[in-house]
């Protein structure tokens, strides 16, 4: 993460003093970035409640809604609950951690025409990212909902794919630095000095080390630059 996107995120995720989700911190922070806008100056809600609408993954009038928000709203459930679908939910770590599941809520009919809106929402959280382009059944709804849930998870996954391989990258760097530091010192303190055949083996052998563990990171910063997804498989 660059020093503005980290400062917006921890931002979010801290929000007023409360504990927010890293996916719902991550998403908030992302939209700030592209409309340019800093965190102290941008919210997800406009002051006079009118709703900030959000634009996300090609899904529009969506919004993050919190439990006292959904509460008035009646959760049809899971889209895995109203339609056949082969899995629970979609992963946003490549690890396999942090799932997301499509979520459908139904709003009250408008002149006789049921209005369904979906999203996402973790499975243990009381808030969910909606869109409020509604269908009219709830079918309709559930298939949106995966679809978000999937393209947020797998786009998710792909960033933190791409962070794991940069801090392992700047691992590397600095090791590297260090290992170059650690010969610089051991040449100078041998240097001039007479040492038995034994000591000079022992210094070899280090050094020999060091330099097969440099080529090793080397290549690590190659293959992580070339593949992101390295860095996790």
């Amino acid at each position: 993460m660059n020093k503005e996107f980290t400062s917006i995120y921890y931002h979010y995720r801290l929000n007023h003093g409360q504990f927010v989700p890293a996916s719902k911190a991550l998403a908030l922070a992302r939209i700030a970035i592209e409309k340019k806008e800093d965190a102290g100056s941008w919210s997800p809600w406009r002051v006079n409640n009118e709703y900030e609408w959000q634009s996300y993954l090609g899904f529009k009038h969506c919004r993050w809604l919190g439990i006292d928000e959904l509460r008035d709203m009646r959760r049809v459930g899971f889209a895995d609950k109203i339609i056949r679908l082969n899995h629970t939910g979609w992963y946003c770590d490549p690890c396999g951690d942090d799932p997301i599941q499509g979520v459908v809520y139904q709003l009250p009919a408008h002149k006789g025409v049921s209005r369904y809106i979906y999203g996402y929402a973790e499975p243990r959280n009381d808030e969910a990212f909606l869109c409020f382009d509604w269908c009219d059944s709830k079918e309709c709804a559930a298939r949106k909902a995966d679809n978000m849930a999937e393209r947020t998870a797998d786009k998710e996954r792909e960033h933190r794919a791409k962070e794991l391989a940069n801090d392992e990258i700047e691992d590397a760097k600095q090791r590297i630095n260090q290992i170059r530091g650690e010969c610089l010192e051991l040449t100078r303190e041998i240097r001039g000095n007479t040492y038995s055949p034994a000591v000079c083996l022992s210094i070899r052998k280090r050094i020999e080390s060091m330099w097969r563990e440099r080529t090793v990171l080397f290549a690590t910063i190659q293959e992580r630059k070339k593949n992101y997804w390295s860095a996790v498989y």
